[in-house]
């Protein structure tokens, strides 16, 4: 009579086996039905750029 290891270390590998064997011979899953489109990215314009020059304090 083998121990529970040993069922599980023969048992596993044939249960792997068939359930490969099994879906090698069947038909794949439909395809996924989209319901919803992903919502549109909105071009989004960039800043404006200010030409000006930056002016700094020169004196503390």
């Amino acid at each position: 009579m083998m121990d529970r290891v040993q069922l599980l270390l023969v048992g596993l590998p044939l249960f792997l086996f068939a359930s490969d064997v099994i879906h090698l011979f069947s038909r794949p899953p439909p395809p996924p039905r989209h319901h919803h489109q992903p919502p549109l990215k909105r071009h989004v314009p960039p800043p404006p750029v200010i030409d000006a020059p930056l002016e700094f304090p020169t004196s503390p």
